[in-house]
């Protein structure tokens, strides 16, 4: 019994990501632009220049209109990431957090409507943003929506590698959902 379903790709048309490093780093960075242009900081935002090492000049030479990062080192902007966690409290920072779970929101009811389950299938989140905050505030918003949830951490690249050889007959994409609980690649 085939026990995975995949859906095409075009589901993730017209849903911006909030929940990546990358989408952190930007947000971030685009939060010191606005208030260093205006000649506001905050602890967040000196936090943002520390943890880059450059000055705030430096920092605005490098940071282009688009925020592509392309000419920020990754360790400069992966470094950005915990400051969402910590100042999750911030009113800025909890409008880009309740932005994401609507995408969330919206991604899950796309899976579904494209999919059609069953039954209600488990949302699990994953990669090294998922702090406890973030995850915890994550869920409770998502689980008051009917949406189960749960945080897996790890690699996600073996977990990728145990799900092909679970089922070796299936093309491995990333968006591949499994319609009964309990499988073995899962359990692993």
């Amino acid at each position: 019994m085939n026990n995975v379903r995949c859906f095409a790709g075009n589901i993730w048309q017209g849903i911006p990501w909030s929940f990546s490093g990358i989408a952190f780093a930007r947000f971030l960075l685009s939060l010191w632009r606005e208030t260093w242009r205006k000649g506001t900081p905050s602890l967040l935002t000196d936090e943002v220049v520390t943890l880059t090492d450059l000055s705030p000049q430096g920092l605005s030479e490098r940071v282009d209109q688009g925020l592509s990062l392309d000419t920020l080192h990754p360790a400069r902007w992966l470094a950005l990431g915990p400051l969402v966690s910590r100042y999750a409290h911030e009113e800025r920072v909890a409008a880009f957090l309740i932005q994401g779970i609507s995408q969330l929101r919206d991604f899950y009811d796309r899976f579904c409507d494209q999919v059609n389950p069953p039954c209600l299938p488990l949302l699990v989140l994953g990669g090294s943003i998922w702090s406890s905050v973030l995850f915890e505030r994550v869920q409770g918003a998502l689980t008051q929506a009917d949406i189960p949830v749960i945080c897996s951490q790890g690699n996600p690249a073996r977990g990728a590698i145990w799900f092909w050889h679970a089922n070796p007959h299936v093309q491995l994409e990333p968006w591949a959902y499994c319609v009964t609980t309990g499988c073995a690649w899962f359990e692993d």
